[in-house]
């Protein structure tokens, strides 16, 4: 993916962060498990495909046309593949239209159809920093400019590119 298609998102909405996992029926409750390896971004009618890679030490981001489910593993017959529309959670305000006005790369590695970096940032026209670090236990962790700091914190990052 070369930088220019990703820029390319900038003065677009980011309309939805979406999980995806599994669901689970027992006695006709269903439970939900979100795979936090995997994320997608909606941006217009776009989606960004957001993993957690390399043992979550980085963030595999690609463009989809769709949510896509196609992991490396089999779910239980009894299961169902499912996405969960999380923007409620992050978003500071879901009535805000929520265009992008940046996006921030740390320790970008740029690939043919792909891009893998140890976090993103993503800041909202009303400036809201919406934070992905691959680098927790479980996958991906979402959280706002506090989320950042501690990342800043942690991590010797050489090479952040702004778009």
């Amino acid at each position: 993916m070369e930088k220019s298609q990703l820029s390319s998102i900038i003065g677009m909405q980011l309309k939805d962060i979406i999980h995806v996992g599994v669901i689970d029926f027992e006695e006709n409750i269903g439970e939900i498990t979100t795979f936090h390896t995997h994320l997608f971004l909606e941006v217009n009618k776009l989606f960004l495909k957001l993993e957690s890679v390399e043992q979550y030490s980085k963030l595999k981001v690609s463009f989809n046309s769709d949510v896509d489910f196609s992991f490396d593993f089999d779910i239980e017959e009894d299961m169902s593949f499912c996405k969960y529309s999380a923007a409620n959670i992050y978003f500071d305000s879901t009535l805000a239209e929520n265009y992008i006005s940046s996006v921030a790369l740390y320790e970008p590695l740029f690939y043919d159809k792909s891009l893998a970096c140890d976090a993103m940032e993503v800041v909202l026209d009303n400036n809201q920093c919406v934070f992905f670090d691959p680098k927790n236990l479980f996958g991906i962790k979402v959280g706002d400019s506090k989320l950042k700091d501690v990342f800043l914190m942690h991590n010797n990052i050489n090479s952040i590119i702004n778009l």
